[in-house]
C-alpha cells in the first residue's frame, strides 16, 4: 500500500539531519500573484508549477482561504517541518519553516474553511515504537499562528492521522492507519464526540482508503481507494439526503492515470482540485479544473451549499 510506504519513510526521519527550508529553494526564482501566475488547468490534470515545486511532495500546496498563504510538506526525510510562503503586494516570499512545526516530524497542513484555524500532524512526542502522528491545530493570532495545540485523546487515541480534514463546523475526518480506513467526529459546540467509521460505502471491505478531504458542508467526501496490489484512484462519495453516504465513484480515467493518486483537496474558491500523483518518475502536485468533481454532485445548488456563489 502506498500509505504504508510512505510512513515507513518517515519512521526512519531524524530530525537532526533537517536542512534549512531556505537553502532548499535558494536558487529558484521568486514568484508572484494567484496561484503562481500558473496557466489555469482545463479537464487535463497538470502538474502544478513544476520549475519551483520540482522535488518529491508528500502533501500538495494547501493554499488559505484567501489565497495569501500556502504549506506543503517535502517527501524527502532531510525536511521535517511543514514549508510555507506568504503573498504580500502580489509577491510570494521565499519558503520558510512554519512557525507551528513541532520537534518531530510534521506534516498534513490543512486550514479551516474560514482561514482562522490549522491542523496538521506532528510526532512529536512519540518515537522507536511508539511512534504515531498526532492531531494539532493553531489560531490564527495577528499576522501569525498561535501555539499549537494537541487535539483530544478521544481523536488522538486513534493511529496515524495523515491525513486530516475539516468542514466548516469543524468536524473532523481523518484516516485510521490501523484499519486503513476513514473516519469521522462531530465537534458539537467546541468538544469533539467518539470517532465513527465511515460505511461500507466509503470503507470498502476488500479496499484500503486514506488521505480524505471533504467538503466545507460536508456534502460529499474525496479520498484514494486501493484494492490489492494495484495503483490507488481517487473517488467520490456523496452524502444524500437522508444523511446516507453514496456509493463511492471513481473519478475515473479523466483524473486517475496508471501511477497512484491520493491526497486530494478542492480549492476554498471552489475552482481547482489539487492532489498528487506518483509515478515512476516520482511524487508532484497536480491541479484540475475543479467541474472533475463537481459533475458528481447533484446540482448547482450543492456546489453553491460547499463553496457559495463564484
Amino acid at each position: 500500500m502506498i500509505r504504508i510506504s510512505i510512513f515507513a519513510i518517515f519512521l526512519s526521519a531524524i530530525t537532526g539531519c533537517e536542512k534549512p527550508a531556505t537553502d532548499l529553494y535558494s536558487d529558484k526564482e521568486s514568484l508572484s500573484g494567484n496561484y503562481m501566475n500558473e496557466p489555469v488547468p482545463g479537464l487535463v490534470p497538470q502538474r502544478f508549477c513544476p520549475s519551483f515545486f520540482s522535488f518529491e511532495h508528500h502533501t500538495p500546496p494547501i493554499f488559505s482561504p484567501d489565497g495569501t498563504e500556502v504549506y506543503w510538506k517535502l517527501m524527502d526525510t532531510q525536511y521535517p517541518m511543514i514549508l510555507g510562503m506568504v503573498l504580500k503586494n502580489g509577491k510570494w516570499s521565499k519558503p520558510f519553516d512554519a512557525s507551528f512545526n513541532l520537534k518531530g516530524n510534521n506534516d498534513a497542513p490543512y486550514f479551516s474553511p474560514d482561514g482562522l484555524k490549522l491542523f496538521f500532524v506532528s510526532s512529536n512526542g512519540t518515537s522507536g515504537d511508539n511512534y504515531d502522528e498526532n492531531i494539532f491545530s493553531v489560531d490564527k493570532d495577528g499576522a501569525g499562528w498561535s501555539r499549537a495545540t494537541r487535539l483530544p485523546d478521544i481523536i488522538n487515541n486513534h493511529p496515524l492521522h495523515w491525513e486530516v480534514t475539516v468542514t466548516s463546523g469543524l468536524d473532523i475526518v481523518f484516516q485510521n492507519s490501523a484499519d486503513h480506513d476513514i473516519w469521522y467526529s462531530e465537534c458539537n459546540e467546541g468538544n469533539y464526540q467518539v470517532p465513527v467509521k465511515l460505511p461500507p460505502s466509503v470503507n470498502g471491505v476488500t479496499t484500503m482508503e486514506g488521505s480524505p478531504y471533504i467538503s466545507p458542508d460536508g456534502s460529499y467526501l474525496l479520498f484514494d481507494r486501493r484494492t490489492g496490489s494495484g495503483d490507488s484512484d481517487l473517488f467520490m462519495s456523496v452524502l444524500d439526503q437522508d444523511g446516507n453516504w453514496g456509493e463511492a465513484l471513481n473519478l475515473g480515467s479523466q483524473v486517475n492515470s496508471t501511477g497512484h493518486e491520493f491526497y486530494p483537496y478542492v480549492t476554498y474558491d471552489g475552482k481547482y482540485l489539487f492532489f498528487l500523483r506518483m509515478t515512476g518518475s516520482g511524487c508532484y502536485p497536480y491541479w484540475v479544473d475543479a467541474s472533475v468533481v463537481t459533475e458528481f454532485l447533484p446540482g448547482r445548488n450543492s456546489l453553491r451549499m460547499a463553496f457559495g456563489d463564484f
